[in-house]
């Protein structure tokens, strides 16, 4: 695919990976699918779909793009039809170039990234349970 996209998302794959794992000790029940979007305007679009088997989905979305001068990473937890849970972390990071200024943009918002779901962890799990008996 892309230098870019393909290092953030064995970062951001592991970090979701872990996650579905604490997600699925929660409730056997639910199904958990790490994956990754190919191609369009996205360096990388990754996402956990966690679903609850009552037609629910929560998804954790993480984008990245790349201008002429900018890679831009967001995130966000939200339900399959939009509605947002919690915007996570977002970073523009100026390299016209690759050059280790980047690298160490990419290793802060990895952090941040990990920490947003660690502090989100209890509202993403509620998310998930809402409107199950």
């Amino acid at each position: 695919m892309n230098d870019i996209g393909d290092m953030l998302w064995s970062r951001v794959q592991q970090i979701l990976g872990k996650f579905s794992e604490s997600i699925l000790e929660m409730d056997r029940g639910l199904s958990c699918n790490v994956a990754r979007l190919a191609g369009g305007a996205f360096l990388l679009r990754g996402y956990l779909a966690i679903e609850n088997g009552e037609n629910e989905e929560v998804a954790i979305f993480v984008s990245v793009q790349r201008d002429e001068e900018h890679v831009v990473i967001e995130s966000d937890v939200g339900f399959e039809l939009g509605a947002v849970i919690a915007d996570g972390p977002s970073v523009s990071i100026f390299s016209p170039v690759l050059c280790p200024t980047i690298d160490r943009g990419f290793e802060a918002w990895i952090e941040a990234f990990s920490d947003f779901l660690e502090s989100n962890e209890e509202i993403i799990k509620s998310a998930v349970n809402r409107g199950r008996p």
